[in-house]
């Protein structure tokens, strides 16, 4: 795991090669701000913070993930995260859409902000489970904003 100090914090890439490897991504990536909500899930912690809903905001959104901007209960957790070890289940609200559009991630990097009380972060968030029906409508979505 890479832990690079920056002025607003600390930043966790699981390894270098993910950081020098060319773009592979699959989908168009959108600055696009939308509330999320999301919950820490967890098969080995055991932890009252695991059992809350937390609210944050995106700051880009593709058909593979979004970045999410948000609160982090535990600073210990950032390694559960990027071990895979712990996901995130998010909902994500898109304007004219009915409904919101609801998958589990895993985090794929994770910014600290170890200023901030509650600690907040952005994460880059990968989807690994999501409906066909969630995704369809994400894909559509983010197509109807780029025209």
């Amino acid at each position: 795991m890479i832990v690079t100090r920056r002025t607003s914090g600390l930043y966790y890439r699981p390894s270098m090669a993910r950081a020098t490897e060319p773009d592979k991504r699959s989908f168009i990536r959108i600055s696009q701000t939308l509330q999320v909500r999301y919950k820490f899930v967890s098969s080995t912690k055991k932890d009252k913070a695991l059992t809350q809903s937390y609210s944050g905001d995106t700051r880009n959104i593709s058909g593979s993930g979004i970045l999410l901007v948000g609160k982090l209960p535990d600073p210990a957790w950032v390694e559960e995260l990027l071990g895979k070890r712990m996901s995130l289940a998010v909902s994500i609200r898109l304007p004219g859409v009915g409904g919101p559009v609801n998958a589990v991630a895993r985090a794929a990097w994770i910014n600290v902000d170890m200023e901030k009380k509650p600690i907040e972060c952005e994460m880059g968030l990968e989807f690994r489970e999501i409906t066909q029906v969630d995704e369809q409508r994400l894909l559509e979505f983010i197509i109807a904003s780029l025209i």
